[in-house]
C-alpha cells in the first residue's frame, strides 16, 4: 500500500477496508478532526477525521473513575458476551470483559485495551472483525444485525477489552 494522508468523513473508519487496517496498525487516525468546511454557500459542518499510513497518530490515557454494575452497564439484547458503554469517560475501571464503545474510541486509541471488533448493522458484508449480533427482526421482518440494549438498537460499536498483561 502506498502512503497516503486523507480527509474522510469519520464513519469511514468503519468501512470494511478500513476498519481492519486500523486495528492492525496499517492506518492511523490524525490528531485533530476538522469539522467545519468552507464552500462557496457558505461554511459547512461535517465530522471528518484524516487517515494516514505515515504514522501520525496519538494514544491517550484515560482516567476512569466509574465501577461495573449489571445495572448501569447492561449486556447487548442479541449479544450477551459484551456490555454497552454509552460513553468513552464512562467505562468502568473494574471491568476486565469486552465492552461495546461508541466509534469515537478511534479517535483517542486508548492506551491498555484491545480492540476485538466493531458492531453495525451490516445485513450482507462480512469483513474481519465485524461481530453481528443475534437477528432481531424489524417491523417490516428484516433482520437487523446491531447490537440491541434494552430493546433499542445503539449506534454502531466497537468492541473492546482490557490488555492481558
Amino acid at each position: 500500500m502506498k502512503d497516503f494522508i486523507l480527509l474522510a468523513p469519520k464513519t469511514a473508519t468503519q468501512y470494511q477496508d478500513m476498519f481492519w487496517r486500523i486495528v492492525e496498525g496499517q492506518i492511523f487516525i490524525g490528531i485533530n478532526y476538522p469539522t467545519l468546511f468552507e464552500v462557496e454557500e457558505g461554511d459547512v459542518p461535517a465530522l471528518s477525521n484524516w487517515l494516514n499510513t505515515v504514522g501520525v497518530h496519538k494514544h491517550k490515557q484515560l482516567n476512569l473513575t466509574k465501577t461495573y454494575s449489571k445495572d448501569k452497564y447492561p449486556a447487548y439484547d442479541n449479544y450477551p458476551q459484551a456490555i454497552n458503554v454509552d460513553w468513552i469517560k464512562d467505562i468502568p475501571y473494574d471491568y476486565d470483559g469486552v465492552m461495546g464503545v461508541p466509534i469515537t474510541w478511534l479517535d483517542g486509541y486508548y492506551d491498555g485495551y484491545e480492540i476485538v471488533g466493531l458492531n453495525n448493522d451490516s445485513r450482507t458484508n462480512d469483513f474481519k472483525y465485524l461481530v453481528k449480533g443475534t437477528p432481531v427482526p424489524d417491523k417490516n421482518g428484516v433482520p437487523r444485525f446491531g447490537f440491541f440494549c434494552k430493546g433499542k438498537q445503539v449506534y454502531t460499536r466497537i468492541l473492546i477489552r482490557k490488555k492481558q498483561d
